[in-house]
């Protein structure tokens, strides 16, 4: 109906064959039910493809929420910055998290420090335990870090493909 209506686009375009005028809307309309369908089973799907963000700490959050006070307010977390959105709408004002999505509000000194932290350079549970850090939320792939905390004392209260849940030494 726009080509019939718009001489100029026609002409811009060329001629479009009848094939692809009278197949281009079941086309569409498939791929729309697809979509859909998609979403209606994507739960039930394995991780990595039923999941926009196949690693969230989905189990590791749910793990947290049940060690923290239900009444609790603000537990400091070290946690992955691509995890930090996730923790804040889960555990809202139960924790404070170390990083998030908003990445124009942080120094470049800030940013440098968190990723030495997050690479176990330094001395990373002294300046956990100066900063009043309660947990770490760090992937599982974070070695350095994982054995330097690991040193210090601090607890693996759970782990998953994607990360590793610890508790400060008491």
């Amino acid at each position: 109906a726009l080509l019939a209506r718009s001489p100029r686009l026609l002409h811009a375009l060329g001629a479009v064959g009848s094939r692809v005028r009278t197949r281009m809307p079941r086309v569409l309309i498939g791929l729309t039910i697809l979509a859909v369908l998609v979403q209606l089973i994507r739960p039930a799907l394995p991780q990595a493809f039923g999941r926009l963000t196949p690693d969230e700490p989905i189990a590791l959050v749910d793990r947290l929420a049940a060690e923290l006070p239900a009444d609790g307010c603000c537990a400091r977390v070290l946690n992955e910055q691509v995890w930090g959105g996730y923790l804040a709408y889960r555990l809202s004002d139960r924790v404070r998290t170390a990083m998030d999505g908003r990445l124009e509000i942080r120094s470049g000194e800030t940013w440098s420090e968190y990723f030495d932290l997050l690479h176990g350079e330094g001395d990373p549970a002294r300046q956990l335990g100066e900063a009043g850090v309660e947990w770490a939320l760090v992937g599982a792939d974070r070695n350095q870090l994982l054995a330097a905390l690991d040193a210090a004392g601090w607890q693996v209260v759970e782990r998953s493909p994607h990360g590793v849940l610890l508790r400060a030494p008491t």
